[in-house]
């Protein structure tokens, strides 16, 4: 591992502190280290992104100068109290067993090196690596490059997360090194498994939670495909599934911390792509059915509920839409035009749908599982299952339909070039479905382990005699 990727590592670490202290501060409490680490980084990313952009609206020449100043000042000052004042620098987590997430690690590894040696992807380089150029060497996010008439393919509509992201490493490398950036997007999925894990082993042991571990991790496309290259699907994973994992704890234990980590895992789905939007939008739609089925509670109550999730979006979301429509700034892949002659393409829609289905190359056998699954288990799912299943489906169909207002000449292309990864976003929600249903596997195995060690006394006795 050369000396850049090392301090791209290091850069990814000081994220990884800010956005720790942003969890203390919004959320105080003792977590496992593995949901710790993955909520420290994506709330970090959230961090950086945002003061950058804010910053950028004051004076963009300094805007990404200031923005590692203000970060690495806060982050000393923090760890430099509790290192001195208090004696301690641990953080408030409960044990984090390496040993128990030793397969995590090695897959995370293992798309490390792929990325290394393999290139951005032309989206890599284009939505995201040109964006943090242009930063890097702006100094931040300057009014001409929005104002500029750049080709279609920049895509000056995306969203600025992972640009930042990657703006940032180039300034802690002092170089625009597009190789370094690559650990960038393995550290993405490193963590999104580090979540999963933590949610999974909320409601079962830690072997059921690394099982399934293993089973998101070893996706085909998502470990041959997404990891280790330079798109933003990955990401934008880490905030659906964490938003998805603590609104759900949130409609079981009425705790308004899990609510507001929620809302702001949710909000930022949105600064990664513009396809977290939706998931935004089933999150608010399910929480405010909750709200209105919870007749026990007071009017009072329901509106702070639903203040905290709405209060992110207002800061995060809502700025940069009027950003855009400042710049005068639309969709270059999308057209919301109400023409009828579109609906001929349902078809080629629900073909590629049903392929994608079907598709075990890609998928393995998840979606066979989960629709199984689906029948033989839905009806009995309480409020909060329920709505895992629903963030699951309802992106997906929506988000295949969204073919249906595709500008692109054939539209069949941009079905078949983009589908894929828009099929992506939901498998680790899939996934975490299934593991809810699954919840009796432990006192299986339990059972199989006691009869086999049975069995094997038997045989002890049996030979003894």
């Amino acid at each position: 591992m050369s000396l850049e990727v090392l301090v791209v590592l290091a850069g990814l670490g000081s994220i990884l502190l800010v956005g720790n202290l942003a969890l203390d501060w919004m959320a105080p409490g003792e977590r496992s280290g593995s949901e710790r680490m993955a909520l420290g980084f994506a709330l970090g990313c959230g961090v950086v992104a945002l003061l950058l952009f804010y910053l950028s609206l004051v004076y963009a020449p300094l805007a990404l100068g200031l923005t590692i100043l203000f970060v690495l000042t806060l982050v000393s000052l923090a760890y430099g109290k509790r290192l001195f004042v208090k004696r301690q620098l641990a953080l408030r987590c409960t044990k984090f067993s390496i040993l128990a997430t030793t397969p995590i690690f090695l897959l995370s590894g293992l798309a490390a090196l792929v990325a290394l040696k393999t290139d951005l992807g032309f989206d890599g380089w284009t939505d995201w690596g040109f964006k943090a150029r242009v930063v890097y060497v702006e100094g931040g996010w300057t009014a001409n490059y929005f104002a500029f008439p750049w080709p279609e393919f920049i895509h000056r509509d995306y969203p600025l997360l992972v640009a930042s992201l990657e703006a940032w490493a180039f300034a802690w490398l002092g170089q625009a090194d597009e190789h370094a950036i690559k650990i960038i997007f393995p550290f993405f999925y490193f963590c999104l498994l580090l979540l999963f894990y933590s949610a999974v082993r909320k409601i079962g042991s830690s072997r059921i939670a690394m099982l399934f571990s293993v089973l998101l991790g070893t996706v085909p496309y998502l470990a041959s495909i997404a990891a280790p290259s330079g798109y933003a699907d990955v990401p934008l994973m880490l905030y659906v599934l964490g938003a998805v994992v603590f609104v759900r704890r949130w409609f079981e234990r009425g705790n308004d911390s899990d609510l507001l980590i929620g809302a702001m895992l949710a909000a930022l789905g949105v600064w990664v792509k513009r396809e977290g939007i939706v998931y935004w939008g089933i999150n608010f739609v399910a929480i405010a059915i909750w709200l209105a089925l919870a007749r026990s509670k007071s009017a009072r109550v329901r509106v702070r509920s639903l203040l905290i999730f709405l209060l992110p979006a207002v800061g995060i979301i809502v700025p940069w839409f009027a950003f855009l429509s400042t710049f005068h700034i639309q969709a270059t892949d999308f057209a919301l035009v109400l023409d009828f002659t579109r609906w001929v393409r349902l078809p080629f829609i629900a073909v590629n749908t049903i392929r994608q289905f079907l598709a075990v190359d890609m998928w393995g056998g998840l979606w066979i599982i989960f629709f199984v699954l689906s029948v033989a288990r839905l009806r009995s799912s309480n409020f909060a299952d329920g709505y895992v299943w629903v963030s699951a489906v309802i992106p997906f169909a929506v988000l295949q339909l969204s073919f249906l207002f595709s500008i692109w000449v054939p539209f069949t292309h941009h079905l078949e070039l983009a589908s894929e990864r828009l099929c992506m976003h939901e498998i680790a929600i899939a996934w975490y479905w299934i593991a809810l249903q699954s919840r009796g596997l432990d006192d299986w195995f339990s059972e199989l382990i006691m009869r086999r060690v049975k069995r094997m006394g038997d045989n002890s006795c049996a030979r003894g005699r």
